[in-house]
C-alpha cells in the first residue's frame, strides 16, 4: 500500500499518480494507492475524486477525504488505517521523494527489514531557510533525546507487524518521525 498525504496539491495528484504507477508497472509489485485529502483549501478533493473515477478499473485506489486540516501525522494515519497491504509506504504527493527508490524499500522488506526509511541525499535545491530549519529541527530533537534519522523526512515503509504495534498507541498527537 501506498499512502500519499495530500494538502493543496491539486496540481501535483495526476503526475504523482502517473509517476507512481509508471514505478509500480516496472518493479512488477502488486500495489494500491490510498490518497489521503487533509482538508485541502484548493480543489484537490475534488481532482482526487476525478482520479479516482477514471482510474478505478485498473489501479486499485482509495481515496479519504478530511473535513478540515487535521495535519500530515493524522493524514498518515488514516491511510495506515485504509491499508490492506501487507506492508506499506508512505510519499507525499509533491514529487520531491523518488517513486523509483520503493522497489529499493521493497527488497530491502523482503530480506527482512520491518522499517525502511528514504534518506534524503542532498538539500542542495532547498533555500538557506529550509536547509537552516531542517538541520536545526533534526539537532533540536536529537539533543532532546529522540531517536530520529537525520533528513529522513516521512519517505518510509513499514511492515505489517510494525503498523499493528503503531495501532496500540492511542496518542492523539502523533509524531511519527520519532
Amino acid at each position: 500500500s501506498l499512502i500519499v498525504p495530500c494538502y493543496n496539491e491539486q496540481d501535483n495528484v495526476r503526475a504523482f499518480y502517473d509517476a507512481a504507477v509508471n514505478a509500480f508497472l516496472g518493479c512488477g509489485y502488486e500495489y494500491e494507492l490510498v490518497m489521503v485529502n487533509d482538508g485541502s483549501r484548493d480543489n484537490t478533493g475534488i481532482e482526487l475524486k476525478k482520479l479516482f473515477y477514471e482510474k478505478r478499473e485498473e489501479t486499485p485506489i482509495t481515496i479519504v477525504q478530511f473535513s478540515r486540516n487535521f495535519g500530515k501525522e493524522a493524514a498518515m494515519y488514516a491511510g495506515f488505517c485504509n491499508a490492506k497491504g501487507d506492508y506499506i509506504a508512505v510519499m507525499d504527493a509533491d514529487l520531491q521523494d523518488d517513486v523509483h527508490a520503493i522497489e529499493q524499500m521493497v527488497d530491502l522488506y523482503l530480506q527482512g527489514k520491518d522499517v525502511v526509511y528514504g534518506v534524503r541525499s542532498s538539500r542542495k535545491k532547498d533555500t538557506f531557510f529550509k536547509k537552516f530549519t531542517a538541520e536545526g529541527f533534526y539537532k533540536i530533537m536529537q539533543a532532546m533525546g529522540v531517536d530520529i534519522v537525520f533528513n529522513h523526512a516521512d519517505y518510509r515503509l513499514m511492515s505489517k507487524t510494525v503498523l499493528d504495534a503503531l495501532s496500540e498507541y492511542k496518542e492523539v498527537n502523533l509524531f511519527l518521525r520519532g
